[in-house]
């Protein structure tokens, strides 16, 4: 076909026809009755075409614009046809709009679209919306010419019929005349051609057929759910395409591939808008499967994976073969041609489920009529009992697969809000559904979570111990207790399988060093999210590079992983078996397919928990529960905590990791040896030497005299004393044989006569310690210590959050908010401090830094975080870690702090009408707290357009003062005229609106007629009898008694004419006078009433005047008719009684005479 995209001057086509713009139009009647569509066209008799013609758009407001030729209007008893095309310029939804009186039905690319007079049988897809007497359709066109035919019938009585469309950029209008074209011959429009031949077809296969599924492999899976009917059409221009019927809108198929079931199924929904293909380039059914399998194969999984892998056309059946499940449908075609290559047909279903006998096996219902029904199988969203009955659609609140008996309740943690869903719908992650068999979601309390789509139950964590606190199972008191981290450990098994080459995707596996026989930490913070790490090992424990998995309690026994870790996304499913086990499933997972199926692999492992009062397990130490206080009742009262870098836990002791040693992991049991000493100390501060008198031993000694302090001699006859060796001391006067160790907490030099007490900053741990040469004393504590007294046996360690980075410290020096300490000389205290890494934070009673959750932010981009706050409202953070909240993009908002996501604004509502939490206002503007109402005849159409409200049009309402989805045209009868009405308002009585969407101001009804009540379309005509002479009125005016008028529509009291003599109107609005009954006449003009026949006299009905009785009859008054008097009687004229003849006259007479006869005379 030519395919023309404008239409100026008529263009040549073929075989001497032309394109002309408009339609052609013909009409017949033969004066018989008619009452329905002619079955076949082509079998009217030519000598009924009374019509035949090019005609421009479909517009009959009267019959008589349209069927009239040669000067003759045809209005009654006749059946009519518009054929042509119809130029489609921009693909998408097309809605048409017909007023018909009879009857009238519109075909498109050869298939019946909207029916004027049935409201249930408006077809593709669904029955058409009726709006008095407006029926409208919205259908989805592709680009190009369209065949168009528009069928008309009218028996007696006003005729009219009007086709109008809109779309978008389109207001609603008759279709113009130059986007329609009809191929005929050229001729003068004054001298009507013979009905032209049907123009040659390009396309021997144009048509469509609407296909039902009647058996599947797998009846659940996706293609047998998206695609369990739909039609499939070839137009004019042999370019393929397949749409859905409406119920589509409700069906959906999950994208989840796992070898671990996961609680979010990833529900996407089934296509709804129809799918164009190729143009066929041979017109058989392998060119036919060819094109359906390209339409088929990425319509579902992505655009990469080919998910058909044949399909096979039968002449009246179709066999498609699916992947991802491998699946084999089969369709039977139950309505609709493609040519010869697709008919309906019953061959396929001879036998088996799908052939009809007397009715359906239960899951199936009759597709198809007549001979070739069959038994097809439920579709998505609906129930079949079985036998002839048909398919139900299932209530919110219910879901059904393919073939289904029956409609399921949504379980738990799923709604379903709208009817005829295939699946239903995970609640959205916040909210909860404890229920079965609900249409909506309920959001978590404050404080607690349901972190993933289709959660039953919200979960708050105390110190590390989830707790129901909404849904099955749920508190039903709080305790005192407040949300807070915590942590839980368990260990591998000694044969563990994420140790096994099947599972090398595992991050822990690939980091490792082993993961057999392994502590695991499941640390959770307050808002229930979750780190699971390995302890101690140098591969994959290293504070500055964990290897970990993010996650959330998805109940109070299930956690599952969030984060991806590169490639295919590798999920985590912890599941708690009993008090003391936990199954760990590690496994890849994929939500969109690329070129080809993956291989998903799993790998699983049972850890076991410490059992009540064990011993907490090396790397870690007990840890009491901070809320566990007189009257505070906890949910858990402790823990075994991870031992941090810098100390060593084991036998339930945590220390600090000595001079000389370190520990960079977490959860080490032992600390290592330092490979460099720590620089030189700094100087101590400065302290005064304690002095003792010596006196010099005396040169020449004529007797033996005691050692001097500091000093002894053990053997006997010395010469001199010996001094003290450092870290010894004699005091004068005391046994001069030996020296006395200083005690710890003092030294000494050598000759000492008395120990001297450690000063600031240094400690004597030990007996018989020297003076340190570079301290002057007992030696320097080392970093990370200090010593703020006298005399001191040890060093002490400085407190938290706080730090020495030289030797002999005699006090520590505290950390900014947002440090934490550290021990770069690896002893066993913090030598200095250091920022908490970005999205961390630590406040001044931490000791270490926690992560920042999903849905709380630092309030800073840079390190040394000292507070976790909640986003505010307005603000969201997806992800743990991260230094600042994200303000919520348009059309999008977050009414509650903590915000992980933000919400989508509803159809009809916006953000930015209103200032933001950013202080914006505009559409473009971010941080909304709340979606605003579209307002007064504005609107947006749904939740995922544009941010922006869009003005209602002239003559279009809302229905509403805000948050509207949908601007209304106003129907016949209804204005809106003023721009500030919520809605169109009904005209009121005595005024008309005879076009759709009017704006403007009711027209008063004219003369002739009258308006009796509100939001009428047309007025109606006086009836005979009545007259109205005014416009605007509600009522017309009657004819007075004793006249009367026959016409319609007057507009004039001379309308009402006298009654005539022999008739009477004793009542208003006569539209015909009465005739005088029998014994009653009336001689005058516009009477009442008849007056009474007098005696002698004859009144028949109708009766303008009496007529005497002649001679031989009588009358007593009141008669219509004079009575003849009896034989040998006689009377003269005007008698009201008869007398008898005289004796001398002959009695005798002719029958019916009333004369008496001489008996002398001869009778006549």
């Amino acid at each position: 076909m030519v395919h023309l995209l404008m239409l100026g001057s008529p263009v040549a086509a073929q075989n001497g026809y032309v394109y002309q713009p408009g339609l052609w139009l013909r009409a017949w009647q033969d004066g018989s009755p008619v009452d329905d569509f002619p079955s076949n066209y082509a079998m009217l008799p030519a000598a009924a075409l009374v019509v035949n013609k090019l005609a421009g758009t479909v517009k009959c407001s009267k019959l008589s614009d349209c069927m009239s030729q040669g000067g003759i209007n045809y209005t009654t008893n006749l059946v009519a046809q518009f054929t042509g095309e119809l130029l489609v310029s921009t693909e998408g939804y097309y809605t048409f709009f017909m007023t018909a009186d009879d009857n009238s039905k519109l075909w498109l690319d050869g298939t019946p679209t909207l029916d004027a007079d049935s409201c249930e049988n408006g077809w593709l897809g669904g029955a058409a919306a009726c709006v008095g007497v407006l029926k409208k359709i919205t259908i989805w066109l592709i680009k190009g010419w369209h065949p168009f035919r528009v069928d008309y019938y009218q028996s007696t009585g006003t005729g009219s019929l009007v086709l109008q469309y809109s779309a978008s950029g389109i207001t609603k209008q008759a279709i113009p005349t130059a986007n329609l074209r009809v191929l005929a011959p050229p001729f003068n429009n004054t001298s009507p051609p013979p009905p032209p031949s049907p123009p040659a077809v390009n396309c021997p296969v144009t048509g469509s057929v609407t296909l039902a599924l009647t058996g599947a492999t797998d009846t659940t899976a996706a293609y047998a759910t998206c695609f369990a009917r739909f039609t499939l059409t070839v137009d004019a221009g042999c370019v393929v395409a397949v749409s859905f019927p409406l119920a589509a809108a409700s069906w959906s198929y999950t994208t989840l591939w796992s070898p671990v079931a996961m609680q979010d199924p990833y529900v996407e929904p089934c296509p709804r808008d129809p799918l164009p293909g190729s143009m066929l380039t041979s017109f058989t059914a392998a060119a036919v499967g060819t094109a359906l399998q390209q339409i088929l194969d990425t319509a579902l999984f992505g655009k990469n994976f080919s998910g058909v892998t044949g399909v096979t056309i039968g002449a009246d059946n179709v066999r498609i073969a699916t992947a991802a499940p491998s699946n084999t449908l089969a369709y039977n075609i139950i309505s609709g041609s493609l040519g010869t290559v697709l008919v309906q047909g019953t061959s396929a279903c001879q036998a088996g489920a799908c052939a009809y006998n007397s009715g359906c096996a239960a899951g199936r219902y009759t597709a198809g009529t007549g001979a070739t029904r069959v038994c097809a199988l439920c579709p998505p969203g609906s129930s079949c009992a079985g036998g002839t009955a048909a398919s139900v659609t299932c209530a919110t609140g219910k879901s059904a697969k393919t073939g289904s008996t029956t409609c399921s309740n949504c379980p738990a943690g799923t709604f379903a809000s709208s009817t005829g869903q295939s699946h239903c719908t995970p609640c959205d992650a916040g909210d909860y559904q404890p229920l079965a068999g609900k249409t909506t979601c309920l959001n978590c309390p404050p404080d607690s979570y349901a972190h993933f789509p289709g959660s039953a139950a919200c979960i708050s964590c105390f110190f590390g111990q989830p707790v129901v606190v909404a849904g099955p199972g749920g508190l039903t008191e709080l305790k005192l207790e407040q949300p807070s981290a915590g942590v839980v450990v368990a260990s591998t098994s000694a044969t563990a399988t994420l140790s096994s080459p099947s599972c090398a995707f595992n991050p822990f596996t690939a980091a490792c060093n082993s993961t057999l026989s392994r502590t695991i930490a499941i640390e959770t913070d307050q808002t229930c999210g979750v780190w699971l790490y390995v302890l101690a090992d140098t591969g994959c424990s290293s504070a500055d590079n964990l290897t970990h998995f993010d996650g959330y309690y998805a109940s109070a026994s299930v956690i599952y992983a969030t984060a991806d870790q590169g490639g295919l996304p590798v999920g985590m499913r912890l599941n708690r078996a009993s008090a003391t086990a936990m199954e760990l499933a590690v496994f890849q997972y994929a939500t969109e397919l690329g070129t080809e199926m993956p291989t998903l692999a799993s790998c699983t492992d049972m850890l076991t928990l410490p059992g009540t009062g064990a011993t907490c397990p090396p790397g870690t130490s007990p840890e009491s529960n901070p809320q566990a206080q007189e009257g505070i009742s906890v949910y858990r009262r402790s823990q075994c905590a991870v031992c941090m870098p810098g100390y060593e836990c084991s036998n339930n002791t945590v220390r600090s990791c000595g001079m000389g040693y370190f520990n960079s992991l977490q959860g080490a049991s032992a600390c290592q040896t330092c490979p460099d000493l720590p620089p030189s100390p700094s100087e101590s501060p400065c302290e005064d030497d304690l002095c003792y008198s010596v006196t010099p031993p005396d040169v020449v000694r004529t007797y033996c005299t005691a050692c001097p302090a500091g000093t002894y001699q053990p053997v006997a006859g010395s010469p001199v004393c010996l001094k003290c060796p450092a870290g010894t001391y004699r005091a004068y006067g005391t046994l001069s044989t030996l020296c006395v160790d200083c005690p710890p907490g003092t030294y000494s030099a050598d000759g000492a006569g008395a120990c001297t007490l450690c000063k600031l900053g240094t400690a004597a741990t030990v007996w018989r310690t020297p003076r340190d040469p570079t301290s002057g004393g007992c030696p320097a504590c080392n970093p990370g210590h200090y010593a703020d007294e006298r005399g001191l046996q040890q060093c002490k360690s400085c407190p938290a959050n706080s730090f020495s980075n030289t030797t002999g410290a005699w006090n520590c020096i505290q950390c900014g908010p947002g440090e934490v300490t550290l021990s770069t000389y690896v002893y066993s205290a913090p030598t200095y401090c250091i920022k908490c890494p970005i999205g961390t934070y630590a406040t001044a009673e931490d000791y270490r830094c926690s992560s920042c959750p999903a849905g709380f932010e630092t309030g800073m981009k840079s390190p040394g975080g000292y507070q976790c706050l909640p986003c505010q409202a307005g603000y969201f953070n997806p992800i743990p870690n991260a230094g600042l909240c994200t303000p919520c993009p348009p059309r999008t908002f977050a009414t509650n702090t903590g915000a992980r996501s933000c919400r989508v604004c509803n159809g009809g509502f916006v953000t930015g009408l209103t200032a933001t939490a950013t202080g914006q206002t505009g559409f473009a503007a971010t941080g909304a707290t709340q979606c605003d109402a579209c307002p007064l005849r504005w609107y947006r159409p749904s939740t995922w357009t544009n941010n922006t409200c869009t003005k209602c049009g002239s003559g279009r309402e809302t229905l509403q003062a805000g948050g509207s989805t949908v601007c209304l045209g106003c129907m016949p009868g209804w204005t809106h005229l003023n721009p500030n009405d919520t809605g169109c308002t009904m005209c009121p009585p005595g005024t008309y609106a005879d076009i759709p969407t009017w704006s403007g101001k009711c027209r008063a009804c004219p003369i002739g007629t009258y308006g009796p009540d509100e939001g009428i379309p047309n007025c109606y005509v006086c009836e005979p009898g009545s007259y109205q002479p005014s416009t605007g009125k509600t009522a017309c005016i009657a004819c007075p008694r004793g006249t009367y008028n026959e016409e319609s529509m007057s507009s004039s009291p001379e309308a009402c004419l006298k009654c005539r003599p022999g008739t009477y109107a004793n009542f208003t609005g006569a539209d015909v006078c009465n005739d005088c009954d029998g014994g009653y006449y009336q001689d005058q003009e516009g009477q009442t009433s008849c007056k009474a026949c007098p005696p002698g006299s004859h009144c028949p009905e109708g009766a303008s005047a009496p007529t005497a009785c002649p001679v031989g009859y009588f009358s007593s008054g009141l008669q219509p008719y004079c009575t003849l008097c009896e034989t040998g009687w006689t009377s003269d004229g005007n008698a009201t009684a008869c007398y008898p003849c005289p004796p001398d006259i002959h009695d005798g007479r002719w029958p019916e005479e009333s004369f008496c006869w001489s008996k002398a005379s001869r009778l006549p």
